[in-house]
């Protein structure tokens, strides 16, 4: 059995730090305060950071066995659970807390449940949660190109980025035909490219399929032009970069026990933050009058025992029990 690569853990860890520091200093000023702040460009934090987990996901997906449906019903399972969790706390709370110019409703809750809304366009309970629609289409679409020769599977990523980009553009071209959108959605849509980038990065560092696996990189990176604008493409190439100094191993300081244990909570932390962060930093602000970095500084820091606590005490004990019942 290969070695798991507690680098990669690590960039996780730092990869959500940024993500969750990102949302609650930047997004609640900007969709809350109407303030934009730039301070360590912080602005960009997001980008970056949810460059990075679609790439580590995108190589992850790949993989070398015939696995169909059965990558998508083991994927739910580990991500379905801690997400049930997080958005029915983050509804009883907004019973009690409320954010500006945001109602979430008992439809808005239920559709939530099952990954559902973001499919047909319905608003998310927590915005942040966009990126596990973009991870379970691509899931299901990975789940059909695994099924195929292992020798033709980049060549399906490729002919598959070339749909969704004639796709994409067409849907530009004409609001009509409308049913466009949500046909890109099941595969990850703009953000597909992305996840294929990192399914190029997995053939170049194997053995086999190297050449497709640059020819699928290069593709990526002209599916990025077309799908999120050219300017998005020097994030890809940089998060690409790192993602592969730490797949080498080359990258020390990411096994440093924070980053590690970041790494360790970044899916609990990942899916419970957002909202939970905003209404503890808007029931401060009521409270005090006025808004305050340190409440930010102080949700960040509620964010990370929130989430280390449903690690432990929720995801864990939960896995561990469905691991056992599926043998």
């Amino acid at each position: 059995m290969q070695q798991r690569n507690r680098q990669i853990d690590g960039l996780r860890g730092i990869t959500i730090l940024f993500i969750v520091v990102f949302h609650m200093i930047y997004s609640y000023s900007e969709n809350f305060l109407d303030i934009y702040p730039s301070i360590l460009m912080i602005n960009r934090w997001g980008v970056v950071g949810y460059t990075l987990f679609l790439i580590i996901s995108g190589y992850f997906l790949v993989t070398d066995k015939a696995e169909g449906f059965s990558l998508v019903k083991k994927r739910i399972k580990r991500l379905w659970p801690t997400y049930f969790l997080s958005i029915t706390v983050d509804f009883i709370l907004t019973r009690f807390i409320s954010l500006p110019n945001r109602t979430i409703t008992i439809t808005d809750y239920i559709l939530n449940i099952p990954f559902l809304n973001g499919f047909i366009g319905k608003p998310y309970l927590d915005a942040g949660h966009w990126y596990l629609t973009i991870l379970i289409g691509a899931i299901i679409l990975f789940s059909l190109i695994n099924k195929a020769p292992i020798n033709r599977r980049p060549i399906y990523i490729l002919i598959t980025l070339l749909v969704n980009c004639v796709l994409f553009l067409i849907s530009s071209l004409t609001q009509e035909l409308y049913w466009i959108r949500y046909l890109l959605a099941i595969d990850g849509g703009a953000y597909l490219p992305l996840i294929c980038a990192g399914a190029g990065i997995y053939y170049i560092n194997s053995d086999k399929n190297r050449c497709l696996g640059l020819i699928v990189y290069g593709m990526s990176l002209v599916a990025s032009v077309i799908l999120l604008k050219v300017q998005y493409v020097p994030v890809v190439l940089l998060a690409s970069v790192v993602f592969w100094i730490v797949l080498k191993g080359k990258c020390s300081f990411m096994e440093s026990r924070i980053l590690l244990f970041l790494g360790d909570i970044s899916y609990s932390l990942y899916v419970t933050h957002a909202l939970f962060g905003f209404l503890l930093i808007s029931y401060l602000q009521v409270c005090f009058g006025e808004y305050s970095i340190v409440f930010s500084i102080f949700a960040v820091l509620m964010c990370l025992v929130y989430a280390t606590l449903v690690h432990f005490y929720f995801e864990l004990p939960v896995s561990r029990a469905l691991s056992k019942k599926c043998r």
